[in-house]
């Protein structure tokens, strides 16, 4: 009998119970972690990134879905047929269960869905045929340290978040482990993680200055984290990108001006310090538009500015 735990991607395992699969990108200890001490991080169930993805001789496919959690009532499912983005299938708002169904157009063809971002997702009554899984064992491994931008929070086609755009565009196979919510800390990355990234990519420092507010300290944590990732990761290259503008900052208050500043001297420090263990560093405040039609609402992209971000990526680095 064919597993259907096999067609999920970028995840580092999946749970089955009475045929209700869940994927997660987290250990069941962490998630408790998120869970109980960390609040402000609530989306760590988030299936970020994950796709499901499979060869068919099947002409139409189904699944059906349950949102256990939504968080903005954007439900979208992104369907390619052998690399080429065929549909976006868009439930109602608030949908909190539905099946998804496709007719194939190309008979044969390599399948993959991508998942809603900003919903905690359970699948069921998954019907795709024979199906055999599609192997990337070739392909260098991303491993994605970031915040809400970076999961792709508050965009609406999850495909075109940031990161899969840029791995589709350098052929990479990735696990995205942001959080909205996160910042700098030396225990970001789980001590056993199931993932060995030939590359890792940092986006982090905008919720510093709400959730930790002391620079002095969001500081301290810069340094440890870079410290704990170099004795992680050895000899993987790094590359950082500081924190991004945010359409407030335009508002020229006092208050605006202030957390700006602020927000600054993270992002100084955070490449200042990259700089020092030999990672690449871009500044956030030069990658997307300082125009409110490139974001969803004050300080995250559209996917308009996730597309422009991918871009301003691509122009930057050289990861062939």
């Amino acid at each position: 009998m064919q597993d259907l735990k096999t067609i999920f991607r970028h995840c580092t395992r999946v749970m089955e119970q009475d045929g209700v699969y869940t994927p997660v990108r987290f250990s069941d200890e962490r998630l408790r972690v998120y869970r109980e001490e960390k609040p402000e991080c609530p989306y760590a169930c988030c299936p970020v990134g994950m796709s499901m993805e499979f060869k068919t001789d099947a002409e139409k496919i189904s699944f059906s879905y349950r949102m256990t959690k939504i968080y903005y009532p954007v439900i979208v499912f992104d369907i390619y047929e052998n690399g080429l983005f065929m549909r976006a299938v868009r439930e109602p708002d608030g949908s909190e269960s539905g099946t998804v169904e496709y007719t194939l157009q190309t008979p044969g063809a390599v399948v993959e869905i991508f998942f809603p971002i900003g919903a905690d997702v359970t699948f069921f009554d998954i019907r795709i045929g024979k199906f055999t899984t599609v192997s990337h064992a070739h392909e260098p491994k991303l491993l994605v340290l970031g915040d809400s931008i970076s999961q792709g929070l508050f965009g609406v086609n999850p495909s075109v978040s940031v990161i899969p755009l840029l791995a589709r565009h350098y052929g990479y196979d990735y696990l995205n482990l942001s959080v909205g919510g996160e910042v700098f800390r030396p225990d970001l990355v789980e001590p056993e993680l199931a993932f060995a990234p030939d590359r890792i990519l940092v986006e982090l420092g905008t919720n510093d200055l709400v959730f930790v507010q002391d620079i002095h300290k969001i500081r301290k944590n810069i340094d440890a984290f870079f410290a704990e990732l170099k004795r992680r990761f050895p000899d993987t290259p790094v590359t950082v990108v500081s924190p991004f503008w945010q359409i407030v900052f335009a508002e020229g208050t006092d208050e605006m001006d202030g957390k700006l500043r602020t927000t600054l001297l993270i992002g100084e420090h955070a490449r200042k310090v990259a700089a020092e263990y030999g990672h690449t560093a871009l500044d956030g405040m030069q990658l997307i538009p300082h125009e409110q039609e490139f974001f969803s609402d004050h300080a995250h992209p559209s996917d308009k500015g996730f597309a422009y971000l991918a871009l301003e990526l691509i122009r930057r680095l050289d990861w062939r």
